[in-house]
């Protein structure tokens, strides 16, 4: 849907943004991702159990890690520097520490 709609928006002397599948599929587990930190923010905040916090973190390390390894892909070498390798994979390792601590 992405691809087909957003090309009709965008201007044509404007920058086409990269609409492979493999960025969209990168953008997806990170937006995914995000979205379960909040979900593990809310649990933390409400005491909830330290086991569904441990899930939940381990979760967000296995979305992590998939964004992690997507953008080690030659096809996606254009699209993400080391700094935003590096982020990824301290991110990872951080829920994936916090999985530990049940």
């Amino acid at each position: 849907m992405i691809k087909k709609e957003i090309i009709s928006v965008i201007p044509t002397n404007e920058i086409q943004p990269d609409l492979s599948s493999e960025f969209l599929t990168y953008a997806n587990l990170i937006c995914l991702a995000n979205a379960q930190i909040l979900i593990l923010e809310i649990a933390s905040i409400k005491g909830l159990a330290f086991q569904l916090q441990a899930q939940l973190a381990k979760g967000v390390y296995e979305l992590f890690t998939l964004a992690y390894n997507l953008s080690k892909e030659s096809s996606m070498k254009k699209v993400t520097n080391d700094e935003v390798k590096i982020f990824l994979n301290n991110r990872r390792f951080y829920y994936l520490a916090r999985s530990f601590l049940k």
